[in-house]
C-alpha cells in the first residue's frame, strides 16, 4: 500500500438482465456522486436472462461504458451448485461457482464468459469470482486466459505485474438475519479507513435496495468512496502495471 495514494473502487455485483432495474438504480447513485464503477457482469444464464439477446441490457451497458464505467467478468452462471465445500455453503451462501473448480473447468467457464462479452462488444480485463471465492485452479485459469487482475475480498491481484494490492472490500451482507447490524458495522469500518487515509473497496449488490435503511447505508458508502477518490479496477491495475514496466 505504500506505493498507492488513497483510492476507492466501487463495484456493482450481479449485473445482468435479471437485475437491470436494480443495477441501473445503483449506477445512478454512483454517478450522482461522481463515482465511476466497475460493473461485474454475469454473462451466463443467471435467473433466466441472456445478456447477448437482451437489447435493453445491451443498450444500458453500452451507455455505462461510454460514461466511463468499466465492465468486468463475474463468473459464468453465479451458481455454486455442485461445489460441495464449506466456503461455498457458508461464505458465499451457495453462489461460490469457482470455489472448488480445477483449472480446466475454470478456464472453460471463463472463456464462455469472455466470448459473451466479446459478442457484446466489450473488452474485459479482470475477473471477480462469485462470493470472492477462487480455487487454486481458478487463479491459474485467470492467468492462463490472459486476464490482468483478479479480485478477492481482501485484495486485488494484478497478475500482469505480480502485485497484490491489499485493500478490503466491504459489503452489507443483504439477506442476512444480522443485516441491520452488519450494515452499521460496515459503515463504521469504512469511515474509519477513509478518515485515516486508507483506501477502500465498496461492493454494491441488487439486494442493497431491499429497504430504505439498506439504500441509505449504500449511499453513505458511495459518498465515502467519492471522498477517497474513486477509480475502477482496471485503472487501479494500470497504475501498478506502469510501475512494473518502468522498473
Amino acid at each position: 500500500m505504500s506505493r498507492m495514494r488513497q483510492r476507492s473502487v466501487v463495484s456493482l455485483h450481479d449485473v445482468a438482465p435479471a437485475s437491470l432495474g436494480a443495477s441501473s438504480t445503483l449506477l445512478t447513485l454512483c454517478e450522482r456522486h461522481g463515482v465511476r464503477a466497475s460493473l461485474l457482469v454475469i454473462p451466463g444464464p443467471w435467473r433466466g436472462g441472456d445478456p447477448s439477446s437482451d437489447s435493453d441490457f445491451r443498450r444500458w451497458l453500452d451507455g455505462a461504458v461510454e460514461r466511463g464505467h468499466e465492465v468486468s467478468l463475474h463468473g459464468w452462471s453465479h451458481d455454486g451448485t455442485g461445489q460441495a465445500n464449506w466456503r461455498n455453503r457458508f461464505v458465499a451462501r451457495g453462489c461460490g461457482e469457482f470455489s472448488a473448480l480445477g483449472r480446466a473447468d475454470a478456464v472453460g467457464r471463463i472463456e464462455q464468459g469472455l466470448a459473451v462479452m466479446e459478442r457484446l462488444g466489450h473488452r474485459v480485463r479482470g475477473f471477480t469470482p462469485p462470493g470472492w471465492l477462487a480455487s487454486t485452479g481458478t487463479i491459474e485459469a485467470v492467468r492462463a486466459v490472459g486476464l490482468e487482475y483478479l479480485t478477492t475480498q481482501r485484495s486485488v491481484k494484478v497478475l500482469t505485474a505480480g502485485v497484490d494490492i491489499r485493500v478490503p472490500a466491504v459489503c452489507q451482507r443483504p439477506h442476512s438475519t444480522l443485516e441491520p447490524i452488519a450494515a452499521l458495522a460496515v459503515r463504521r469500518y469504512a469511515v474509519s479507513r477513509v478518515s485515516s487515509g486508507q483506501s477502500i473497496r465498496v461492493a454494491l449488490h441488487p439486494a442493497d435496495l431491499n429497504s430504505p435503511a439498506m439504500f441509505e447505508s449504500a449511499t453513505s458508502l458511495v459518498q465515502l468512496a467519492a471522498f477517497a477518490g474513486s477509480t475502477t479496477y482496471a485503472e487501479l491495475a494500470d497504475g501498478f502495471i506502469a510501475v512494473e514496466a518502468v522498473a
